[in-house]
């Protein structure tokens, strides 16, 4: 059998997921980190390089598009004045206020397709990097 979500129904859990960046007193942040995205709910690893605070609240209401419901964050692109060290980006993991994981996401160039995008992933310490483009997609089906 294949389950089949409808479209107010995937967008209210996409709309779920994302408001959880609101969870706690500040708002939600974005890390990047060096080395491979962890295995479901695994501790993050690697080195830190850079952190993004988002808008609060961090999203638009998500919409049906096709096969799944995307959210698309606001008032980007969000920057990091000074990279917290030197690295490649490996992987971006979003966090609440209280610095709880809520889910994890491959970093690409701006233009690549990662679940988050930045302008540069050779990143040096010290050095300003832009988070350029987030969205998250719930699939539908």
């Amino acid at each position: 059998m294949t389950l089949r979500i409808y479209d107010a129904t995937v967008e209210a859990g996409a709309n779920a997921m994302v408001d959880k960046l609101e969870d706690g007193a500040g708002a939600g942040l974005v890390r990047i980190y060096t080395g491979a995205q962890p295995a479901l709910n695994a501790a993050v690893s690697g080195t830190l390089l850079a952190e993004f605070t988002m808008s609060d609240p961090a999203f638009g209401a998500a919409a049906a598009a096709g096969s799944g419901a995307v959210a698309t964050a606001l008032s980007m692109p969000k920057t990091d004045a000074a990279a917290a060290a030197t690295g490649t980006a490996g992987y971006g993991a979003v966090v609440d206020s209280n610095s709880v994981v809520l889910w994890t996401g491959t970093v690409t160039a701006t233009g690549g397709g990662g679940d988050f995008e930045i302008d540069n992933t050779s990143i040096t310490s010290g050095q300003e990097v832009q988070l350029t483009s987030w969205t998250f997609t719930l699939p539908q089906s």
